[in-house]
């Protein structure tokens, strides 16, 4: 007869005669016990059980830390009492233990009440926990504060909101937004003027909309796609096609967006029809044209005066620097301390130095340096304007300076014009008893083009007249800077008018391009400007080297209380003066500030 297999059934063991279980009895009441001390611990999660009524039977740290009641003031009473009051008279908690115990479990996001009554956003899981023949013993809650996730969400929502009512109000631009497809998602107001589609008639579709039919539309507008989503942004100028089938040139700017992962949400795409562009363009042209007509006449006028290159060549920056940000390039600029007095129509100089940065931006790629420089002799001051681009041949080097030639027309046809540019440059340097020459190292070499033009020769010394003013040792090299021009120029022209070298300038950023070769004595500064208002300016001004200690700031504005004086003050200005500014208090508030050679000053309030 063969043994059997079956093992004899298991008997639960017996306490000793101690009353001690053996190891195997205590191991599940072990794990028990680590379990509720785990729960207990976690205090960024609240974490309790309700019987099968609602009422609390537990309550670990987390659950005190964001609700507020210690374990004594809450368990036995009714889980409600964490629902706001419309809540409760809709029968929510109710509903929520309804679902749980009829699915097992119930998830749900909305307001809480904690025991000081305020309110807190909360993500709340409720699981049913039923025994081995499946009868409910009660319910497991886990209850997350997610206040600030909603706050930074809200904020967020709200941002994007006054940024898509910002962008749907602009007109004159094309501005859409697209999904990581090209799918139009926005459209604003000026993309419906331009273009005569609709939002309702453009969201949805692909950008290639707006591409001509016989542009290979699908495969064009991807590839801009492409370029920005690689580059970060892409930039275009070519036909795009209206609603009704007409054609128009535009320049189109398109910019990737990432979100916080790096995963690519989309793209923002900025139209602009170059009609206006071209009209200026060819103002600019019909204008040089008459310019050359008038010089090779001899009827052309110069209004000549002393001025100062340095100002020259600020003046063409500024002018100039639309060109620039449209192409992202930077332009260094290097100029001495001392003034490059020529005696020159200013209007005429300023041309010709534009002419020359225009060219420099037109001809080199996307996001390059363009240097300009001025030096001096003992005879003559030299301005230079060094590019990276495409250069010049070596035999076109003097052909350039001719009527309708342009060597870059082969090489950048979509940068050609007249070729009138460069002659119009040479006749008016010419006029005021200079020369301009170009140089290069070949194709793809760069270029410098060189200004020369005599300096002024030094006016004989007059006794001033009674009451004028100033010895040279004590003018002073002043700063104007207020986003109102005119209150700007006249303050200016009155401080010039008492012997000083006053400069008006428009906006903290051309204030700190200038300041560094200036170097003022005193700098007038308007506080409400746009931008960088006047406090910012002033510790960036402040922060220069050149600067330093050894300049006075008077601040401008229409406020006068103390409490306006004390902010001045406090930020690091010296003065402090209520606009309008009191002309008769002008020369002393001036001829009282410290020179820059001065080793030290002793700083006064002025308030």
């Amino acid at each position: 007869m063969t043994s059997s297999t079956t093992d004899p059934p298991r008997l639960r063991p017996e306490a000793d005669s101690a009353g001690v279980r053996p190891p195997e009895e205590l191991a599940p009441q072990a794990a028990d016990a680590n379990f509720r001390m785990l729960v207990d611990g976690i205090d960024n999660y609240a974490i309790f059980m309700l019987d099968p009524n609602g009422h609390v039977v537990t309550w670990n740290t987390g659950a005190a830390k964001i609700k507020g009641y210690a374990a004594h003031e809450i368990v036995g009473s009714h889980f409600s009492v964490f629902y706001t009051d419309e809540a409760v008279a809709r029968g929510w908690p109710a509903y929520e233990l309804e679902e749980a115990a009829a699915h097992g479990r119930f998830e749900d996001d909305g307001w809480r009440v904690r025991q000081d009554g305020s309110v807190f956003w909360a993500n709340v899981v409720i699981t049913a926990l039923r025994d081995a023949s499946g009868q409910l013993k009660g319910y497991a809650k886990i209850t997350r504060d997610l206040s600030e996730r909603r706050r930074q969400s809200e904020a967020l929502r709200q941002s994007e909101e006054r940024f898509r009512l910002l962008l749907e109000g602009v007109e004159g631009y094309a501005i859409c937004m697209l999904d990581a497809n090209g799918v139009i998602t926005g459209w604003n107001t000026g993309a419906s003027q331009i273009t005569g589609y609709r939002r309702d008639e453009a969201v949805g579709s692909h950008v290639s909309l707006l591409y001509p039919a016989s542009d290979l539309a699908r495969s064009n507008a991807d590839h801009i796609l492409q370029r920005a989503r690689q580059g970060g942004r892409s930039e275009e100028e070519g036909w795009r096609q209206r609603r009704d089938g007409t054609l128009f040139w535009a320049h189109v700017t398109v910019t990737a967006v990432y979100a916080d992962d790096d995963k690519l949400r989309g793209y923002v795409s900025i139209t602009r029809d170059m009609i206006d562009r071209q009209i200026s363009h060819l103002s600019r042209l019909v204008d040089d044209l008459l310019d050359i007509g008038r010089i090779t006449s001899g009827k052309i006028d110069l209004r000549l005066a002393e001025i100062d290159l340095r100002t020259v060549i600020e003046r063409s920056i500024e002018s100039s620097r639309f060109h620039f940000d449209a192409r992202r390039q930077r332009i260094a600029c290097e100029l001495p301390a001392e003034p490059l007095v020529v005696k020159g129509d200013m209007t005429r100089l300023v041309q010709v130095v534009h002419n020359l940065l225009h060219n420099a931006s037109k001809f080199s790629p996307p996001g390059c340096t363009i240097e300009v420089a001025a030096t001096k002799d003992a005879k003559s001051a030299t301005i230079m304007v060094c590019d990276p681009g495409q250069g010049i041949p070596e035999h076109a080097l003097d052909a350039i300076f001719q009527l309708f030639v342009q060597e870059g027309r082969t090489t950048n046809p979509t940068e050609s014009g007249l070729g009138i540019g460069l002659t119009l440059c040479r006749s008016l340097v010419q006029l005021h008893g200079g020369a301009i020459s170009a140089a290069s190292g070949g194709l793809h070499q760069g270029s410098t083009f060189t200004v020369q033009l005599p300096l002024a020769e030094p006016a004989p010394r007059r006794r001033p007249a009674s009451g004028s003013t100033l010895r040279a040792a004590d003018s002073k090299r002043i700063l104007v800077l207020d986003d109102n021009r005119d209150s700007a120029d006249s303050l200016a022209m009155l401080l010039e008018l008492k012997g000083h070298q006053a400069k008006a300038l428009y906006s903290a950023e051309a204030a700190l391009r200038l300041a560094p070769s200036f170097q003022p004595h005193v700098v007038f500064m308007d506080l409400s400007m746009p931008g960088m208002d006047g406090f910012e300016a002033l510790a960036a001004l402040k922060a220069l080297p050149q600067l330093a200690a050894e300049t006075t700031f008077i601040a401008m504005t229409g406020y006068g209380q103390e409490q306006d004086r004390q902010r001045t003050t406090e930020a690091g200005f010296d003065l402090h003066l209520v606009k309008p500014v009191d002309i008769t208090q002008l020369g002393y508030i001036v001829d009282s500030t410290p020179n820059i050679s001065f080793p030290s000053k002793e700083r006064t309030t002025g308030h």
